[in-house]
């Protein structure tokens, strides 16, 4: 039996999209989240930390999706995102640091 998928992207399993998401106010980390990712301490991969970072990255792309009257394709504000790393490069705090082979 053929099994018909459907990939609906929201948004790339990425470093950096949450670090900008975090440096232009678009994500904002509790206390200890903060420190850590700051100080660079390694977040456990699959931990409730790495979960929430990626799923909130995935929910602001799509509230962001939705402001724009879904005539802007997620990936697309997904690379835009990325595109601005380049351009803030200097400013923004650290990223956080998981071990993973997924991305």
């Amino acid at each position: 039996m053929l099994k018909l998928i459907i990939h609906i992207w929201h948004g790339c399993a990425d470093y950096k999209i949450p670090q900008v998401m975090r440096g232009i106010g678009l994500l904002e980390y509790d206390e200890k989240l903060s420190k850590m990712v700051d100080n660079q301490d390694e977040i456990e991969q699959n931990s409730e930390y790495e979960i929430e970072i990626r799923a909130s990255m995935i929910v602001v792309i799509d509230i962001i999706k939705k402001k724009l009257d879904d005539n802007v394709c997620a990936i697309k504000i997904n690379d835009y995102i990325w595109g601005l790393s380049k351009k803030m490069k200097e400013s923004l705090k650290p990223y956080h640091l998981t071990r993973n082979i997924n991305y």
